[in-house]
């Protein structure tokens, strides 16, 4: 049900932070760095600090808010037109931190690393970022999208059972995308989304 496209999308935006940065270090550090900014006497350390909470609060406000554009559809075609397969959820847990290890060590090397003010390592960089983004889209690894710790939406490895007339399909080694934080004994909608990832509802 999901293309190459959602996953870049969410990938891009999960990166923000470091592209944001990136670019307050190259173009905006000199200009504020002992420099009275719009003439007006304000500290240069109150100034990064300003920068910081913008970024804070723009990256919290994409990581809550893409997903949830990027599902309303789903669910509203589960809610409107009854798609998707009921099951009921056998055994659920959360993802193993190894998964996110990945991505953490490539958000996290590249503000440590990388000097951002020359213009060589700034488009080196970017275009690095760009590469995993492909490489994380290209090998359908969307479950360890940092989007879903901040959102509401959760990722939990699930065994499952599927409702049929005639007999049970067991199925094991899922992902499920969902809002839901207690899965056990109740029954949901599951639609594809890639492989073996799902969103429930």
């Amino acid at each position: 049900m999901w293309g190459k496209r959602a996953q870049g999308i969410l990938w891009f935006v999960s990166y923000t932070p470091v592209f944001m940065i990136a670019i307050y270090r190259y173009y905006f550090e000199d200009i504020v760095k002992g420099k009275n900014l719009w003439n007006y006497n304000i500290p240069e350390n109150l100034l990064h600090v300003f920068f910081i909470l913008i970024l804070l609060f723009f990256s919290i406000g994409i990581y809550y808010f893409i997903p949830k554009l990027m599902f309303r559809n789903i669910e509203r075609k589960i809610s409107n037109y009854d798609k998707g397969k009921d099951i009921y959820i056998k055994e659920f847990k959360k993802p193993s931190l190894n998964d996110y290890t990945f991505f953490l060590l490539t958000l996290i090397l590249p503000l440590i690393t990388v000097d951002f003010k020359s213009i060589v390592s700034l488009t080196i960089c970017i275009a690095v970022i760009l590469f995993i983004i492909l490489l994380l889209t290209k090998i359908d690894y969307i479950i360890a999208c940092p989007i879903f710790f901040v959102s509401k939406y959760k990722v939990f490895n699930v065994s499952f059972v599927f409702i049929t007339d005639k007999e049970e399909k067991y199925k094991t080694k899922g992902f499920v995308i969902t809002k839901h934080d207690d899965l056990y004994n109740k029954k949901f909608k599951i639609v594809k989304l890639i492989k073996n990832v799902y969103y429930l509802k």
